[in-house]
C-alpha cells in the first residue's frame, strides 16, 4: 500500500526529471583544444594517492639513505637532494601540477620557493660539478633550512610563529 510520503517523493522525482530534461541544452558545449588535451592526463583520486605515496616513499627512502652515507658529503648531497626533489614532486600528485606551481609561487611563498629550488641546484652543482665538500655541506644546510621554511609556509601563520619563536630565543642566547 503506497503511503502519501512515497507518492509525494516519487512525484517530486518525476517532476524534477521532466524539468531537467525540458530545460536541458540541446547541444553540448564543445571543449577547447586545451581542455581536450588536458583531459587526457587527468588521474583518478586513487591513482593520485598511489603516485603521491610512491614518490613520497622514494623521497623519504632517498633521504634516509643519505643519512647512512653522511661520511661521504658528495654522495650525501646527491641522495638528499634527490629525496627533496621526489618529496616535492609527490605534492604535484595531490594538488595537480599547475595548481601546485601556482601555490608555490604565491606572493607569500615565493621567497621560500626560490631559496629552496636554488639551494637544491646549488647543492648539486657544488657536489657534482665543483666537487667541493665544504661548499656541499653548506649548501645542504641551506637546503634543509629552506625546505623547513618552505614547508612551514603551507601552515597558516607558520612562518610568523617560527619567526616569533626564534626571535624570542635568540636574544636570550646573546644576553647570557
Amino acid at each position: 500500500k503506497p503511503s502519501p510520503k512515497n507518492i509525494s517523493k516519487r512525484l517530486h522525482i518525476t517532476l524534477m526529471s521532466f524539468i531537467t530534461q525540458y530545460f536541458k541544452d540541446e547541444e553540448p558545449v564543445p571543449k577547447s583544444w586545451y581542455e581536450e588535451f588536458t583531459s587526457k592526463f587527468e588521474l583518478s583520486f586513487t591513482t593520485r594517492l598511489i603516485g603521491f605515496g610512491i614518490f613520497l616513499g622514494l623521497g623519504l627512502l632517498s633521504c634516509v639513505f643519505a643519512v647512512y652515507v653522511l661520511y661521504m658529503p658528495r654522495t650525501f648531497a646527491k641522495y638528499y637532494t634527490l629525496g627533496s626533489l621526489l618529496i616535492l614532486t609527490s605534492t604535484f600528485f595531490i594538488m595537480g601540477p599547475m595548481k601546485q606551481l601556482k601555490m608555490m609561487f604565491d606572493r607569500e611563498r615565493i621567497p621560500a620557493t626560490i631559496v629552496y629550488i636554488v639551494s637544491m641546484i646549488g647543492t648539486l652543482y657544488s657536489a657534482l660539478v665543483l666537487q667541493k665538500i665544504g661548499l656541499s655541506i653548506i649548501m645542504v644546510v641551506i637546503q634543509i633550512i629552506a625546505m623547513f621554511w618552505y614547508g612551514v609556509s603551507y601552515v597558516p601563520f607558520g612562518q610568523k610563529c617560527v619567526t616569533y619563536s626564534v626571535s624570542s630565543v635568540l636574544p636570550r642566547w646573546s644576553n647570557e
